[in-house]
């Protein structure tokens, strides 16, 4: 239902969070040309592979299990804004709970360490939190991620490819509805040992 926000695949996700890495580190995200400079992984057609003094980093997206969090649901029977009838013959059973999402970064170049940093700080922003409300996220940070670490790649005979490794974890409420019909009336039959006393039916609602 539109009230409620869509619940987030992986690509949707990771197109966010392609634009806010963008932004933290100081690229327009509003320019295509600019994406070869934060790519998102495990992509069918990949881009060629970038040169060793070039910055460029890798993010990839997967839903992760913190049972503290994501195994707890709660549950509202509530009015359908929908059903416009009168009297209303459904309402809705609204499912509420957190989904924990861990994103990976993998930065390459000369300068991938202060990239990391840059990242890693501009999680503290205002500008994370704006991010997400414009693109109409109900996704929150996890304030808790680590420290980036330092792993340089041995690749191309040899060569040692600068390269830091960081990964948050954010999370998303998630809404999931199901329309329930209404009873529009109930039969009472009452019985006696001799037989049976009554029957008549019971509106469950009035006009």
């Amino acid at each position: 239902m539109s009230a409620y926000p869509t619940p987030l695949v992986p690509a949707s996700i990771e197109a966010a969070m392609q634009r806010l890495t963008l932004q933290l580190l100081g690229y327009d995200p509003t320019v295509p040309a600019n994406n070869q400079y934060v790519r998102i992984g495990w992509q069918q057609q990949g881009q060629p592979a970038q040169g060793i003094e070039e910055d460029v980093t890798y993010l990839r997206c997967t839903e992760t299990d913190v049972p503290a969090v994501n195994r707890q649901r709660d549950s509202q029977i509530l009015s359908n804004p929908a059903d416009k009838n009168t009297p209303p013959q459904t309402v809705i059973q609204l499912f509420t709970y957190m989904r924990v999402w861990e994103t990976f970064w993998c930065v390459y170049g000369p300068n991938s360490f202060d990239n990391a940093r840059k990242l890693h700080s501009g999680l503290f922003t205002q500008e994370t939190h704006d991010t997400f409300a414009t693109l109409g996220l109900a996704l929150y940070w996890v304030p808790d991620s680590s420290a980036p670490r330092r792993v340089p790649e041995p690749r191309d005979g040899g060569q040692w490819w600068e390269r830091v490794d960081f990964e948050a974890r954010f999370n998303e409420l998630v809404s999931e509805v199901i329309v329930i019909p209404l009873a529009a009336s109930v039969e009472i039959q009452e019985y006696t040992k001799y037989g049976k006393l009554s029957d008549f039916t019971v509106p469950l609602q009035g006009d």
